[in-house]
C-alpha cells in the first residue's frame, strides 16, 4: 500500500503557475530597476550640461535661451521617466502580490499533502501493529491447542 496524494495535479498546476508569477517578478523586478537606473543616468547628464554651462566664461543671449531650451527639453524627459518609474514600480508590486498569493496556494496544498500523508503513516501504522497483535495471538492460541492436545 502506497500513498497517494488526490491533489498531486492541482500541487503541480500550482508549482506551474507560481514559476510563472515568480518569473513575471522578476522580468518586472529588472524593469523597474532599468527604469530608475535610466532616470539617475538622465540626472546626471542634465547636471554635467547645467555644470558645463555655468563654467562657460561668457554668455549671450541665444546661449541662454538654447540653455533654457535644453533644460526644458531636460525637465519634460526627466517628468516622463519618473511616471515610467512609478508605472514600473505599480506592476512590481502588483506581480509581487500575485506571486505571493500563488505561493500561498502552493504552501496550502503542500501542507494539506504533508498533512494526509501524516495520517497515511499513522493508520498503516495502526494496521500493522493490528496486523502483528493478529498475528502474535494466533500463534500464541495455537501453542495453546498444540499443548491441549498433548
Amino acid at each position: 500500500m502506497t500513498f497517494r496524494f488526490r491533489l498531486s495535479r492541482v500541487l503541480e498546476w500550482y508549482k506551474r503557475q507560481y514559476q510563472m508569477e515568480a518569473n513575471g517578478l522578476r522580468q518586472c523586478a529588472e524593469r523597474a530597476s532599468g527604469a530608475r537606473l535610466e532616470l539617475v543616468r538622465h540626472r546626471e547628464s542634465r547636471i554635467a550640461s547645467e555644470n558645463q554651462v555655468l563654467r562657460l566664461e561668457s554668455l549671450h543671449g541665444d546661449d541662454l535661451r538654447a540653455r533654457e531650451l535644453c533644460h526644458k527639453r531636460a525637465l519634460i524627459q526627466e517628468s516622463r521617466l519618473i511616471r515610467i518609474c512609478h508605472d514600473a514600480d505599480r506592476d512590481l508590486e502588483t506581480q509581487r502580490a500575485a506571486a505571493l498569493s500563488a505561493r500561498r496556494r502552493v504552501l496550502l496544498v503542500e501542507k494539506l499533502r504533508d498533512r494526509k500523508r501524516d495520517e497515511f503513516d499513522y493508520l498503516a501504522g495502526r494496521e500493522l501493529e493490528q496486523v502483528a497483535a493478529d498475528s502474535w495471538l494466533a500463534g500464541f492460541a495455537r501453542n495453546l491447542t498444540e499443548k491441549d492436545n498433548t
